[in-house]
């Protein structure tokens, strides 16, 4: 039986694993909390929801989001990388424009696992950038 050779024998780098299990499972994790809420009843549903809470429209956004980057980092593809790096700054500008311009009285009613929830997301962004950024990342995405 013949052997399939890999795109150019290398080894995937962590960080671009990394981010291909968290696009998929964040996709998922979105899909099925969608699902969920399509089952609620509307007083239900309105029990449920936080202050920040994602609309149903802009949470299939993202999980469609999230699923064609992680097939674009799959791919190996340049567009890839840059696209996910303007997603996760996209994400960035939306944490800022929903905590602090919309409604930033909301925060005060945040527990303290949201509140480390959101910080935590504003450094995984930025980390995510950074590492999208960096030579290793490069040479392996656009090779």
């Amino acid at each position: 039986m013949e052997q399939i050779p890999s795109h150019s024998g290398t080894v995937r780098p962590l960080g671009v694993l990394v981010l291909l299990v968290f696009l998929t499972t964040d996709g998922l994790e979105r899909a099925i909390e969608v699902a969920l809420n399509l089952t609620l009843s509307e007083e239900e549903l309105a029990q449920k929801l936080r202050v920040f809470d994602t609309p149903a429209l802009v949470s299939c956004f993202w999980i469609g989001a999230d699923w064609l980057l992680a097939l674009l980092l799959g791919l190996r593809s340049w567009a890839g990388r840059l696209w996910t790096q303007s997603l996760f700054g996209i994400h960035l500008f939306y944490l800022y424009h929903m905590v602090a311009l919309r409604a930033p009285e909301g925060w005060l009613y945040l527990d303290p696992a949201s509140r480390t929830q959101i910080a935590l997301t504003v450094v995984l962004d930025v980390g995510a950038i950074a590492y999208l950024s960096s030579t290793r990342a490069k040479d392996y995405l656009c090779n």
